[in-house]
């Protein structure tokens, strides 16, 4: 486990954190000087010590930032609903400028964390219309990155993951769009759960600053779009529910509190949402009527099935989780009988990623069952992307284990 790593992507999220709501106080002076500290702490990390410490994430993160700023923005989500929010936010000075709801197929109700670190990069180079002012997608994807590689033992291993991230966000890296930043986001809160409900740490770490600081994790992954509050939501239920029914253990009521809190900023910005008349377009009463319709159509199944399970996003992490699940699996001779079961499996890990990725893709399931698009229409432009957050759970989960990673609050 690497501290360095760690310290890095706490204080970088951080930073990103405290910019949100800089802009919801409207401290222009805290803004710029957030930004500058952004860019010396990616500076000591790449210089600090030799070349080859770290060198798969350094790597990495010189990679990302030159495509980052070398690359055009042809993805429809990244243009025309990300960057115009950062877009009004600068222009108007104001994180709640989208909320007259102008463009509603804008999707107003979106939250604005990444658009707001891309107007306070805007703010930072005001001599660019837009190459400088997209960082902001390097920098929320290269965060969370160096907090998970921390806990990747090998540089080998550390290079295959990466390999595995960008073969899963192909279509959606540094595209503008957040779907590749929710993934990574999603994989780092799943970790900070997992060491809150299932490591010896969890009751001494109510104290920890690293604690306090990995609760940030979480507030960014509800921030970041509107389905990391359900990612979020599902992660936390099924960590609790595997914690009393399996393990038969309480739950220290300081992390209840922090899952909590970990919620408000989102609550918030709801509330403003729908204080200015602005709703979920998936969401309306005529949700349970579309559901009804399309229950009971087998088309609607393979339609739905097809397009999210047999893609490139998921499709190899699912082959990886079954070959792993099956180098585990051993056949014995009983009685007459074959009997099959698992050894040298990390139950928990098991039950915790599966579990997680199982209810969210059931979640996914309803709500395409759900909708209000034409559902060949609406599968054909999301389903790739929604699916990027149980692909890269999965993939994380064959490969790593994070029972050995224990000390993760002893930093």
């Amino acid at each position: 486990m690497d501290k360095i790593n760690i310290k890095t992507a706490l204080a970088l999220n951080f930073l990103i954190i405290m910019n949100y709501f800089f802009w919801l106080f409207n401290f222009e002076l805290l803004r710029n000087l957030i930004i500058l500290f952004l860019f010396l702490i990616f500076i000591n990390y790449l210089t600090k010590n030799s070349i080859r410490e770290n060198y798969p994430e350094k790597l990495f993160i010189i990679i990302t930032f030159l495509i980052c700023l070398g690359s055009s923005d042809n993805d429809w989500d990244g243009r025309y609903i990300w960057f115009f929010h950062a877009k009004r936010i600068f222009y108007e000075n104001n994180i709640y400028a989208q909320l007259d709801n102008y463009l509603p197929y804008t999707h107003n109700d979106y939250p604005v964390l990444v658009p707001s670190l891309t107007a306070s990069l805007k703010n930072f180079f005001p001599f660019s219309t837009y190459t400088f002012p997209k960082l902001s997608s390097a920098i929320m994807i290269i965060t969370p990155i160096i907090f998970v590689s921390a806990f990747i033992e090998s540089n080998i291993k550390k290079i295959f993951f990466f390999s595995i991230f960008l073969w899963v966000h192909e279509k959606t890296f540094l595209s503008g769009s957040v779907d590749d930043i929710l993934s990574i986001y999603t994989l780092a809160s799943s970790m900070v759960i997992y060491f809150f409900l299932f490591t010896n740490r969890e009751i001494k770490a109510a104290t920890n600053m690293v604690f306090v600081c990995s609760i940030l994790f979480m507030v960014s992954l509800t921030l970041i779009k509107n389905e990391g509050s359900v990612i979020l939501m599902v992660m936390i239920i099924t960590g609790i529910l595997i914690k009393k029914i399996t393990l038969n253990k309480k739950i220290n009521i300081k992390i209840i509190l922090t899952f909590f809190i970990s919620f408000i900023p989102i609550i918030l910005w709801k509330v403003m949402c729908i204080k200015n008349g602005i709703y979920s377009d998936l969401i309306s009463v005529n949700s349970f009527y579309n559901l009804k319709e399309r229950l009971f159509d087998l088309r609607s199944y393979w339609n739905i099935f097809n397009f999210t399970i047999l893609n490139k996003s998921i499709i190899l992490p699912i082959l990886l989780f079954i070959v792993m699940i099956s180098k585990k699996i051993r056949i014995k001779q009983m009685s007459g009988s074959l009997k099959l079961f698992f050894i040298n499996i990390n139950k928990i890990n098991f039950l915790y990623y599966s579990g997680s990725c199982f209810l969210y893709y059931c979640i996914i399931f309803l709500i395409y069952l759900s909708t209000p698009n034409d559902l060949t229409w609406h599968l054909s432009t999301s389903a790739y992307r929604v699916m990027m957050p149980i692909g890269l759970m999965l993939t994380f989960y064959s490969f790593f284990d994070l029972k050995k990673n224990y000390k993760f609050f002893s930093l």
